[in-house]
């Protein structure tokens, strides 16, 4: 009992550290004045960047899972755990992505000019943005039971072709220039291919997810096909 008790604590300061980091990751603090004067300049700002748009998804996440165990917020449960599951899906595309680009050429995600100059993230701000969410979430699904929901892949997919329009609608009005500099070396069937494939790694991501949930309950439940 005692060392149950240890390991939800631990488990419990490891998400709220976590969280922080999150949370710090969205500020201006984290960033070079140059960067965020950059970011400020455009149409559409920081909210362009899918790091930032899923940095929210799994603050609201893991606040709505604070949420949904008071008593008022149980109504919130179901919600909660679909949410969780999608956040930590995109959060997969977005891990996956970032670490295998940066390490093939950090430009294809960055402004060449300012990393040539040397203004670049800190390599906390690039954890706290591209590692620590996916974390965050891995520990908070121990705390509830997951089941396979179609909605959830249904929202995966969805979620990619918004983002795709949205950051079109983006490059339109900002003169041609893309959030990510990989998309300016592409072209429009290139380009719907790369969001086609991060789509299907964040369904592979949600079914690690459910299997990974389903090892920590010790028992596997039937998908529900009328879902």
């Amino acid at each position: 009992m005692e060392k149950r008790k240890t390991r939800s604590v631990l488990k419990e300061a490891l998400k709220l550290v976590f969280l922080g980091f999150c949370v710090y990751a969205t500020t201006d603090f984290s960033l070079p004045p140059e960067i965020v004067e950059m970011s400020n300049a455009t149409s559409g700002g920081k909210f362009v960047y899918l790091t930032i748009i899923t940095l929210y998804l799994t603050i609201i996440s893991t606040v709505l899972g604070y949420i949904s165990k008071t008593r008022v917020g149980k109504r919130l449960e179901e919600i909660y755990k679909d949410m969780l599951a999608v956040t930590f899906s995109l959060e997969g595309i977005v891990t996956t992505l970032f670490w295998s680009l940066y390490f093939i050429n950090p430009t294809l995600l960055k402004n060449k000019s300012l990393y040539k100059r040397g203004i670049r993230e800190s390599f906390l701000t690039e954890l706290s943005a591209h590692l620590f969410p996916i974390i965050l979430l891995l520990i908070c699904q121990a705390d509830v039971r997951l089941q396979k929901r179609k909605r959830c892949i249904y929202f995966i997919f969805g979620f990619g072709a918004l983002y795709f329009l949205e950051i079109c609608y983006f490059s339109f009005v900002n003169n041609g220039k893309w959030a990510y500099p990989i998309f300016r070396k592409m072209g429009w069937v290139q380009r719907i291919l790369f969001v086609l494939i991060a789509c299907f790694i964040g369904t592979l991501f949600y079914m690690g997810l459910l299997a990974t949930n389903s090892l920590i309950y010790q028992e596997y439940e039937q998908p529900n096909e009328n879902d």
